[in-house]
């Protein structure tokens, strides 16, 4: 809770282009982290539950997947999707454009990204890349 009232804190004085600047969310670096960790864990990601089973509450959740002690899968290389709800709070008097060129174009990416791996079969990487792309727009 601490460290969410920091950032925020950062957020709001120096907005979220600093802020992201260094630290980045790294989403497709992150997703392609936490598919290689868990391939090289020995696990399946292709069969990874149906659609109903798909996981999208960013608000509330982690963001990330985690392994047995509660660390993302990928360690530090996983992505920071928890960081986007509280951009989303603590958003004041950020330049639109920067959303625009930005973040828009791997929300779309992330989104074709999901599309192309569901219809390959590899259901874990539609589902970080659909929570992804939701949690952006």
């Amino acid at each position: 809770a601490q460290l969410q009232l920091c950032l925020a804190a950062a957020v709001k004085a120096l907005g979220p282009e600093q802020v992201l600047a260094v630290l980045p969310l790294r989403l497709e670096e992150g997703i392609d982290a936490e598919i290689q960790a868990k391939v090289d864990g020995g696990e399946d990601v292709s069969g990874y539950g149906d659609d109903a089973d798909m996981d999208m509450d960013i608000g509330g959740g982690h963001g990330a997947e985690l392994d047995a002690a509660g660390s993302n899968v990928a360690g530090a290389a996983g992505a920071r999707l928890w960081l986007v709800p509280l951009l989303r709070q603590a958003l004041r008097g950020a330049r639109m454009s920067y959303f625009t060129e930005e973040m828009l174009p791997v929300a779309r990416r992330l989104g074709a990204r999901a599309a192309a791996a569901k219809a390959d079969g590899r259901a874990f990487e539609a589902q970080r890349c659909a929570a992804g792309e939701a949690a952006l727009w």
